[in-house]
C-alpha cells in the first residue's frame, strides 16, 4: 500500500516539476497579451466586479473569481483548482429552468456558476457582460473560460477586494509556485534581451574586393596589401568566434533536450519531435564545422598572399563562394530548428495534459479502492459481531438442553421439549455457518482488493460481481 501511494506521489510531483518547466512559456505569452484595467476611480469596486474572473497581470496572470454572493475573491490557481472552486461555489438549477434559459441566464444570475443538479451536476459560468452560459465540463474547459473571459487588473485594485476566507489558505499554498513562475519569466526575459542584443549586432561579412583598385607595382604596395589582408583575416576570425559561441550553445541545447526527453519517456510524440530537433541542431553544428574548415583555408590563403602585393586569388574566390554557401545553409537549418521548437513545445503541452489526466485517473482509482477496503472492513466487523451474537445464542441453547435433560419428569415430555429446542438450536447453528461463510468470503475479497491496491493485480470478473452485490464498484 505504502509503495503504491509513494509511486503515485512520485508521479504527481514529477508531473508538477515538468509542468513548472513548461508553464512559464505559456504564462509569458498569456500575460503579454493582456492589458490591465484601472479601477482606481470606480465606486464599490467589489460590486462592479461581481461574478467576474480577474487576471493579476502585474504578476504572472493569477486568476481570481469574484463570488457574486460574498463579493469576495477566490484564487483559482491551477486548472484543477479552478474547476473545483468554481463548482463548489455553484448554484443548483432545475432542468425546467435550464431549458427556459436557452443558453442565456436571467440578469439575477449574472456571474454565477450554475449546476444542473438533474443532469449529473453539469456546471456553467454566466458571463456578466452578456449573460451567456459557458460550459465547465472539465478542468481544461474551466481554464479556457478563464483565459477567454478574464479581465486584467492591477495589484493595487485587486487588493481592494477582500479574499474569500474559505479559500484563503489556497493563496498561501500557491505563493511558492507563483514566485517560481515570476523568476522563470525574469529568466526568459533576460534570455530574450540577450538574444535581441545578439540579433542587433552588425553581421560580420567579408570585405568586397570586386572594386579594389589593382596595385600597379606590387613591391611598392605590399604594406597597403598586407593591411587589407590583415583586416580580412580579422573579419574571418570574427566569423569563427561568432560560430564558436553558437556551436557551444547548440551542444548545451542538445544535452538539455536529451535530459528533458527522459522526463517525457511516456510520450512517443515528444520523443519523436525532440529527436528531430536534436538532429537538426546537430546538423547546424555539422554545417558550422564546414564553416570553420573554409574559414581556416581562407586564412591560410590570405597568409600566402602576404608580402606579394596581391589581395585576392582564384582559390580565394572559390573559398569565398563556399563560405557564403555554408552560411546560407546554416540560416536554412536555423529556421527549420525554430519551427521544430514550436512543434516540440506544443507536443510537450499535449503530453503534460495527458499525464495530468492519467495521474488524476490513478488517484481516483486509488481512492475508490481505499473506499472499497474501508467498506469491506466495516462488513467484516459486522459479520464478527453477528458471529459473536450467534455463538452466545448457541451457548444458551446448550445450557437449556442440559436443564431439560436433568428434569425429573417423564422422558416423553423431556423428548418433546428437546425436539423443540433442538430445532431452534439447529436453526441458530445454520445461521452461524452462513455468517461464518459470508465472513470468509469478505476476508477473501478484502485480500484480493488489497492485492489490487498494493500490487495492481487485476480483479477477476467473479470478484467484481461479488463486490457489486454488496454495493462496491471497481
Amino acid at each position: 500500500m505504502c509503495f503504491l501511494r509513494s509511486a503515485t506521489k512520485t508521479i504527481y510531483f514529477k508531473f508538477n516539476y515538468m509542468r513548472k518547466k513548461f508553464t512559464f512559456f505559456l504564462i509569458l505569452i498569456f500575460v503579454l497579451g493582456l492589458a490591465p484595467v484601472n479601477f482606481s476611480s470606480a465606486q464599490n469596486l467589489s460590486n462592479r466586479l461581481s461574478g467576474k474572473i480577474l487576471l493579476q497581470v502585474e504578476n504572472v496572470g493569477q486568476a481570481w473569481y469574484i463570488d457574486p454572493e460574498t463579493k469576495e475573491r477566490a484564487f483559482l490557481g491551477r486548472p484543477a483548482d479552478a474547476f473545483k472552486i468554481m463548482r463548489e461555489l455553484g448554484l443548483g438549477i432545475s432542468e425546467d429552468s435550464y431549458n427556459s434559459f436557452n443558453g442565456y441566464a436571467p440578469n439575477r444570475l449574472s456571474g454565477k456558476i450554475l449546476l444542473r443538479v438533474e443532469a449529473n451536476g453539469e456546471a456553467y459560468y454566466v458571463f456578466p457582460d452578456d449573460l451567456k452560459m459557458h460550459y465547465l465540463g472539465r478542468p481544461a474547459d474551466a481554464f479556457d473560460v478563464m483565459r477567454e473571459k478574464g479581465l486584467g487588473i492591477t495589484n493595487a485594485d485587486l487588493e481592494k477586494v477582500p479574499v474569500f476566507l474559505k479559500y484563503a489558505e489556497q493563496v498561501g499554498i500557491n505563493s511558492e509556485a507563483i514566485d517560481a513562475n515570476n523568476q522563470a519569466i525574469l529568466d526568459i526575459q533576460k534570455q530574450l534581451d540577450e538574444q535581441k542584443a545578439n540579433e542587433e549586432e552588425p553581421k560580420i561579412t567579408l570585405q568586397d574586393t570586386s572594386n579594389l583598385t589593382p596595385l600597379p607595382t606590387p613591391s611598392n604596395n605590399k604594406q597597403e596589401a598586407n593591411e587589407y589582408i590583415n583586416n580580412q583575416i580579422t573579419s574571418i576570425n570574427s566569423i569563427i568566434s561568432k560560430f564558436l559561441i553558437i556551436e557551444g550553445n547548440n551542444q548545451n541545447f542538445v544535452q538539455d533536450t536529451k535530459n528533458e526527453l527522459s522526463e517525457y519517456s511516456y510520450s512517443n510524440l515528444v520523443q519523436s519531435s525532440g529527436q528531430q530537433l536534436i538532429n537538426e541542431v546537430e546538423n547546424q553544428n555539422f554545417i558550422i564545422s564546414k564553416i570553420f574548415d573554409v574559414c581556416n583555408q581562407i586564412i591560410t590563403e590570405f597568409n600566402s598572399l602576404k608580402n606579394t602585393g596581391n589581395t585576392t586569388s582564384n582559390n580565394y574566390k572559390s573559398l569565398e563562394n563556399q563560405l557564403t554557401n555554408y552560411i546560407n545553409q546554416y540560416g536554412v537549418a536555423e529556421n527549420k530548428a525554430k519551427a521544430l521548437i514550436k512543434t516540440h513545445v506544443s507536443n510537450m503541452a499535449s503530453a503534460l495534459d495527458q499525464k495530468e489526466a492519467e495521474v488524476n485517473k490513478e488517484v481516483e482509482k486509488l481512492q475508490n479502492i481505499k473506499s472499497a477496503l474501508d467498506k469491506l472492513t466495516s462488513l467484516i466487523d459486522i459479520a464478527n459481531n453477528d458471529l459473536l451474537d450467534l455463538s452466545s445464542q448457541i451457548d444458551e441453547k446448550n445450557v437449556e438442553i442440559e436443564k431439560i435433560k436433568n428434569q425429573a419428569i417423564p422422558m416423553s415430555i423431556i423428548n418433546a421439549q428437546l425436539a423443540t429446542v433442538y430445532d431452534e438450536y439447529n436453526t441458530i447453528v445454520n445461521e452461524y455457518n452462513i455468517a461464518l461463510e459470508a465472513k470468509n468470503v469478505l476476508i477473501n475479497l478484502y485480500s484480493r482488493v488489497y492485492d489490487y491496491y498494493e500490487n495492481d493485480t487485476p480483479l477477476s470478473y467473479s470478484d467484481k460481481l461479488s463486490l457489486q452485490n454488496i454495493g462496491i464498484y471497481l
